[in-house]
C-alpha cells in the first residue's frame, strides 16, 4: 500500500495571493502563535484540538489552507482531517516562518475573532 498524499501549497504562492482565492486557517498551538504575537491577514485561528468533523471552519465555502509553526503535523492533521471531510485543503510547506520569510502580511494575533 502506497503513502498517502497530503496536498501541500508554497508559502510563496500564499504572500502572493489574491483576496477570496481561498481560506487561510491559522492552526498553530496557541502557546506558538501568542509567543510570535502574529498571524497572516485575514487567517481564522483554529486551536489544532479543537479542530473536529463538527467545527464550523470546516463548514466554510471553498479551497482552506492550514498553516501550522513549521509546516509539519499539526497542519498536516488540520488538511487531512478536512480532506477526510470532503473538503479540498492543502497545507502551507514550511509553516508560519516561511510565509514570514516570503513576506506574507500579517496582523497582530488575536485581531480576528477565533473559528
Amino acid at each position: 500500500m502506497g503513502k498517502a498524499h497530503i496536498p501541500s501549497i508554497s508559502a510563496e504562492k500564499i504572500a502572493q495571493r489574491k483576496p477570496g482565492i481561498f481560506t487561510l486557517i491559522d492552526i498553530r498551538k496557541r502557546p506558538a502563535a501568542e509567543a510570535s504575537g502574529l498571524m497572516l491577514r485575514g487567517a481564522i485561528y483554529v486551536e489544532p484540538m479543537k479542530l473536529s468533523f463538527a467545527h464550523p471552519v470546516l463548514q466554510l465555502s471553498g479551497f482552506l489552507v492550514f498553516y501550522c509553526v513549521h509546516g509539519h503535523e499539526v497542519s498536516q492533521f488540520g488538511c487531512a482531517l478536512a480532506r477526510v471531510a470532503g473538503r479540498d485543503a492543502a497545507y502551507v510547506v514550511g509553516g508560519f516562518a516561511a510565509l514570514r520569510a516570503a513576506g506574507a502580511d500579517t496582523m497582530a494575533f488575536g485581531e480576528q475573532a477565533d473559528g
